[in-house]
């Protein structure tokens, strides 16, 4: 369950957290593709999760 780490209630949910990243200008490029979205909220969007970095402190894999 993606966003799980962090809040207890749904940690239970969860046996491991698996971790898939990319370079920054292809994750951009991804998400424009997939969901048709601009380049401005394809920004606001990413801006909106958690950092990568914490990302991967909270991955198992």
């Amino acid at each position: 369950m993606a966003g799980a780490r962090g809040k207890p209630e749904l940690e239970s949910l969860c046996s491991e957290v698996w971790l898939v990243d990319c370079a920054e200008v292809q994750q951009l490029q991804r998400l424009m593709e997939r969901d048709a979205l601009s380049e401005g909220d394809t920004s606001r969007r990413i801006a909106a999760q958690w950092p990568l970095e914490r990302k991967r402190r909270n991955a198992d894999f």
